[in-house]
């Protein structure tokens, strides 16, 4: 608050004055990131046969057997995870919000999403018209991906529901 001044003459009511003041109010410039989720181990990676036997190796190596259940657990579970994180790696948290539906994506629409992505990134490096082009095709692609993919599992969704019903009746 700077410059406060009552303003005589100028009354609301019999015991309150009129005040002006210079209000200076920070706004909060930090962006709370609405994607942001709590980061996993990519155990996925496991079907890697080599990554599979690094992380056993790992494993093994630092694995303990002590006397009770609980303790045997708390120890070697906390060894797991550290291990999974140093060689399976985290993902980062990002990603499509929690209320984006992509149980309906197929390899081909995962495959556009991917060609389309390369396309960005390469659109941002050069700068070119082509790539801009190439991009928009790319965008376009994808979209239509989806709502192929969609389409057919909205449709395959509804067959199963309509069988489902059929036996229940029959």
């Amino acid at each position: 608050m700077r410059n406060c001044k009552v303003i005589n003459g100028e009354s609301l009511t019999q015991q309150h004055r009129l005040v002006v003041a210079d209000c200076h109010i920070k706004a909060d410039t930090k962006v709370k990131h609405k994607n942001q989720r709590q980061q996993r181990i990519m155990w996925w990676k496991l079907k890697e046969e080599a990554l599979r036997n690094k992380f056993k190796e790992k494993v093994l190596e630092k694995l303990r057997l002590p006397k009770g259940v609980q303790e045997w657990w708390e120890i070697n579970s906390n060894i797991i995870r550290k291990a999974g994180e140093e060689i399976l790696g985290k993902i980062s948290g990002k990603g499509p919000p929690e209320e984006k539906e992509t149980w309906w994506w197929n390899k081909e629409v995962q495959k556009e999403i991917k060609e389309k992505k390369e396309a960005k990134m390469r659109w941002d490096l050069t700068g070119s018209q082509e790539d801009m082009e190439t991009y928009k095709m790319r965008k376009k692609n994808e979209k239509r991906a989806a709502a192929r993919a969609k389409a057919k599992a909205v449709e395959e969704a509804y067959e199963e529901i309509e069988k489902k019903n059929g036996e229940r009746h029959a």
